[in-house]
């Protein structure tokens, strides 16, 4: 038996001719019984089409269990997550708005010191006035005749400064004197503010401290304006008149030399009040 006969029988079982005429078809053709036999059955092995796999209810019923079971499971992971996600969202929301309302209150706490700094001359007891005292929030304060410091520590570990250098930021450690921060130039200045010696620079400054407060009233009884704020400090407000005052409708800027320190004592409309080298020429003291 040869490959050509198998592939005839095969061909014809596949065209659809019926087995009784395949095999008169092979007697015909001189083939034996036994030839004829072998060629059907392996002719009909090949072409036999895979039985279906018979799936009984019960059996349906059971994927259909798991499948949906896994879709549940599936569907509780995604809730969870979706929860904990937009749940940690507005924890963050809400602490930052706490923080947000928090500094705008530090930051309120400038204008009350300059008020009671030109009340008394001194920042001296500022930390026990009821300004600070009032304040909702844990506050670490320091003042002394001629400065303050005032800082506090979110729940984040961030810690926001203000200082009577005109400070209000963000540092990266807890301030240990009267400045936000420790460098050369407020070393420079406490040592200044420090001094038992009634200078030329300590009148000076107090009188501009002053007029940093009195530069916000002007403001604030101008239509939110500093235009003619300086002819307003020149005229009953004691502002000295070796300074060089500048104003705009937006800002303004006061500015006076120090012989005894050589260097110049600066004020201006973003609450800047410290001591630069270089005279100003513009709005802001830097």
């Amino acid at each position: 038996m040869t490959q050509e006969q198998l592939d005839y029988v095969t061909g014809e079982i596949t065209r659809g001719v019926t087995l009784d005429q395949i095999r008169n078809n092979l007697t015909q053709a001189g083939y034996t019984q036994e030839q004829i036999t072998e060629l059907v059955h392996l002719a009909t092995a090949s072409t036999t089409p895979p039985r279906a796999v018979a799936v009984s209810g019960r059996s349906v019923w059971k994927i259909v269990a798991i499948v949906l079971s896994a879709l549940l499971g599936l569907a509780l992971v995604i809730g969870f997550v979706l929860f904990f996600t937009v749940a940690s969202s507005l924890n963050t929301a809400r602490d930052a708005a706490l923080e947000a309302s928090a500094k705008q209150q530090i930051i309120n706490l400038r204008s009350a010191a300059e008020i009671h700094y030109s009340e008394r001359m001194s920042y001296e007891a500022f930390c026990e006035s009821s300004w600070v005292r009032n304040v909702p929030i844990d506050l670490d304060c320091v003042a002394s005749t001629e400065a303050y410091r005032i800082y506090t520590e979110f729940e984040s570990g961030e810690i926001y400064c203000i200082d009577s250098i005109g400070s209000a930021e963000v540092v990266l450690q807890k301030p240990t004197n009267s400045s936000c921060s420790v460098s050369e130039k407020s070393e420079s200045v406490e040592q200044f503010t420090e001094s038992s010696s009634i200078s030329e620079s300590v009148i000076l400054r107090s009188k501009m401290q002053s007029n940093r407060v009195d530069a916000e009233l002007f403001y604030n009884d101008n239509d939110f304006s500093y235009l003619n704020v300086c002819r307003y400090l020149a005229g009953d407000h004691g502002v000295p008149m070796e300074t060089d005052c500048l104003d705009s409708s937006t800002e303004y800027r006061v500015s006076a030399f120090m012989t005894d320190r050589q260097a110049y004592w600066c004020i201006d409309s973003t609450g800047f009040s410290d001591s630069v080298v270089d005279d100003p020429v513009g709005y802001s003291c830097l």
